[in-house]
């Protein structure tokens, strides 16, 4: 198992994060696809019930697929996303399902924001994957947690761009 967390700055009030950035389906839309270079980010489902809302997406990466990996992909890699938030809360926890091999890859994610001044919050997303591949799992978890902080840090410089 490996396990990360990763911080910076986001220019919106905390207490607006999940609604303003995270589930706002076209901001985040553009950011996957324009700013990230990804090539799928489809909302499948949505729901809210009691002020949990849940939001499905479908989601095809650039495909950055070491050589290693590759004889488990065929075709191409994307995955599930799957965001849970209830509201008023300051965190969110994210479900990752991949396409390929779901049954030994376990990734989950929590965002949390903290507030730094009137319009400023803190983003801090912790990732925490498990591989149940011999001989190669850590390596595949070094790899996806590699291209998890990429994308944190270039999300983050294109919400800033956007909202700064």
């Amino acid at each position: 198992m490996a396990k990360k967390v990763f911080s910076d700055e986001i220019p919106v009030k905390s207490d607006r994060f999940f609604e303003d950035v995270i589930l706002n389906d076209e901001l985040t839309s553009k950011m996957y696809l324009e700013g990230l270079g990804f090539q799928q980010w489809e909302v499948v489902s949505r729901t809210e019930e009691d002020g949990k809302i849940v939001r499905e997406v479908d989601v095809t990466p650039p495909q950055n697929i070491p050589s290693f990996m590759k004889k488990f992909i065929k075709g191409k890699f994307s995955y599930k996303e799957r965001v849970i938030w209830q509201k008023g809360s300051d965190s969110c926890t994210v479900e990752t399902i991949p396409n390929v091999m779901s049954d030994k890859i376990d990734i989950a994610t929590t965002i949390k924001v903290e507030p730094m001044d009137e319009n400023r919050c803190r983003r801090i997303m912790e990732v925490e994957i498990k591989v149940r591949i011999p001989l190669i799992g850590g390596k595949i978890e070094n790899h996806v947690l590699g291209e998890v902080e990429g994308e944190f840090r270039r999300s983050g410089d294109y919400l800033r761009n956007l909202l700064g």
